[in-house]
Parts: C-alpha cells; structure tokens; sequence
C-alpha cells in the first residue's frame, strides 16, 4: 500500500539535521568561536568603530544632561519615613560597603582615623561606620547635586566633625 503524500512530506524535509545533546552543544560553540576568530579580533587596541563611539559619546552627553536636569535635594530624613527597613538597607549596605572598603585601604586616612576616635569615644564599631557613611553621603549628594568633583579636604573636614554630622544641627 502506498504511502499517502503527507506522511511523506513531513519525514522528507531537506536540510540538515541537527543532533541534539551535549556533543552539539559543544560543536555549535566550537563552530562560533571559529567564526569569530576569523572574522577578527574583539578587543584590538586602535580598532573601533567610528559609529559605536559617536553612539556611546552621545549616550554619555544625554546622561550628563540628564543628571543635570534632575532635581537632586538634599537628603531629609523626614522624606525616608516610607521606606521599609529592608529598603533603607538596600540602600545603606553599598554604601557602609565603600566605608569598609576606605577603611581598609586606608584612603583617604581620614576615615580609618575617624573611625579609631570614634570607637575610643565609646561609640561601636556599627554606629561608628554609620556616621561616616552619613558624612560620605552628603558629600557624593553635593558632588551629584552641583556637579563637581569629590573634596577629600571637605570629606575629612566633616570626618572630623563627628558625631556631629553637619549641616543636620
């Protein structure tokens, strides 16, 4: 008996076969990687593309536009009153991170002397790198809000003011 027009269609189909598994996975890589490795290198140095770079100062100019732009405030603890507690952690723990990390590489020695006076002073450690982080917020607020560069002279001047935190008197 004759085998109907359809069934054959679907089992007939050309091109290629594809294996399935593992050993596919990896000749597929392995053909892609030779495709890029003849089509040339990704990252030579003097080799970039004229409309990438157009494309991304022109990104940057938007960002910086629109940082400009932005109505940057100070911050008032009055307005943090919504955020749940583990929001304000969301936020605190970058920046009690870039605390650590300035402690630890002992830039600027402000902070590390800080944090050594505020300790002696009978405060914890806890308190102690949540006043300085207090104090590099501010400064990277004011850097964002009237778009200048970071002041370590500033910074260690507000350091040294601990625990008053200025400009919250």
């Amino acid at each position: 008996m004759p085998k109907s027009k359809h069934r054959r269609k679907g089992r007939n189909r050309s091109g290629a076969v594809r294996p399935a598994g593992p050993a596919a996975d990896e000749a597929e890589m392995a053909a892609l990687l030779a495709e890029i490795e003849t089509g040339g290198d990704f990252d030579r140095p003097g080799d970039s593309d004229p409309d990438f770079e157009a494309a991304l100062a022109q990104a940057a100019e938007e960002l910086e536009a629109e940082l400009a732009a932005a109505d940057l405030e100070e911050f008032d603890p009055e307005d943090d009153a919504e955020l749940d507690d583990g929001a304000r952690e969301g936020v605190i723990a970058p920046l009690l991170q870039a605390v650590e990390e300035q402690i630890r590489l002992d830039d600027p020695p402000a902070v590390a002397v800080t944090l050594a006076r505020l300790l002696a002073e009978g405060h914890d450690r806890d308190a102690a790198l949540r006043l300085i982080g207090a104090v590099l917020l501010m400064e990277l607020n004011e850097v964002m809000r009237d778009n200048r560069d970071f002041d370590p002279a500033l910074y260690a001047a507000r350091l040294a003011a601990l625990p008053d935190l200025p400009g919250l008197a």
